[in-house]
């Protein structure tokens, strides 16, 4: 993705390896307030996981819609991720990892 758009954001070398040391996501229900939306970010990447993201959304739902963006690799039970997370996503953006 950087090498595609490196003629409209080009982006140093060394700015982009600080920029990768740094980044962080806890993984787990972290929830921010973001332009009056809120966002919740897991990166439930197997049934178990998934099964406790749903369970989570269940008791603590978010106000309005609940929209969910997934990739999910080819080798992975994709049925038994997505399947707990039925009841509590109203609408999906489907895409896949680079």
């Amino acid at each position: 993705m950087i090498d595609a758009l490196s003629g409209l954001l080009p982006v140093a070398e060394d700015a982009l390896v600080r920029g990768l040391r740094s980044a962080r996501l806890n993984g787990r229900m972290e929830r921010r307030e973001i332009g009056g939306v809120t966002w919740i970010f897991d990166v439930a990447h197997n049934p178990a996981a998934a099964g406790a993201l749903a369970r989570a959304l269940a008791r603590d739902p978010v106000t309005g819609r609940t929209r969910c963006v997934v990739a999910v690799m080819g080798d992975k039970d994709h049925r038994g991720v997505l399947a707990p997370m039925l009841p509590v996503v109203d609408e999906w953006l489907v895409t896949r990892s680079a």
